[in-house]
């Protein structure tokens, strides 16, 4: 993975669920949590590892454990995709037939007040990121409790890429006489 310059392991569920039943459950039960503790688990690897770079151990540096094997009740398509599935992990699987533009979105801003000499660090949440769906302001912040001016000091902020993407169904499988269905995903980093 670090050798192709990726930030992305796949990790099959099924070996998950061979050694440990109730973690696999967990992760198809508890995404949120439980996929966040891979991730964090990944990062601690790789910065165990040798021959690795300070930005490939950085903390700004993200690590992510995708999911693929059997999922079986959590296996949907567009039309089958329900209320029920909400907060839980899924396998989606359908046809891509709209992309947006990949475009940044700001995660961390970095903002120096020039009258004290400081730098001013906020965090942004926004609802697909947490699972109680909590989000933080997205206004950026122009002035200190004080009242100072705070100056955005754009090559210290943290991005992440986001793109929003149309899955729909395969029309094979949809019901005859009926148009294939589609959800829209969004997609982060």
């Amino acid at each position: 993975m670090l050798q192709k310059h990726q930030r992305r392991l796949v990790v099959s569920i099924d070996e998950v669920r061979a050694r440990n039943a109730k973690l696999a459950e967990g992760l198809l039960q508890h995404p949120f949590d439980f996929a966040q503790a891979f991730d964090r688990a990944l990062h601690e690897i790789i910065g165990t590892l040798p021959n690795t770079t300070p930005k490939q151990t950085s903390d700004d540096t993200m690590y992510y454990c995708a999911f693929s094997g059997s999922f079986g009740q959590y296996a949907c398509n567009p039309r089958t995709l329900s209320s029920a599935h909400l907060n839980r992990m899924v396998s989606l699987e359908g046809i891509v037939n709209r992309c947006s533009l990949v475009r940044p979105k700001v995660v961390k801003s970095v903002h120096y007040n020039e009258k004290k000499k400081i730098f001013h660090f906020r965090e942004y949440k926004d609802q697909t990121m947490t699972s109680t769906g909590a989000s933080t302001s997205s206004v950026y912040p122009q002035e200190d409790d004080e009242g100072n001016p705070l100056v955005t000091e754009y090559g210290y902020c943290t991005y992440r890429d986001h793109q929003t993407i149309s899955i729909q169904e395969m029309p094979e499988r949809a019901p005859a006489g009926q148009l294939p269905r589609g959800v829209d995903v969004i997609l982060d980093d």
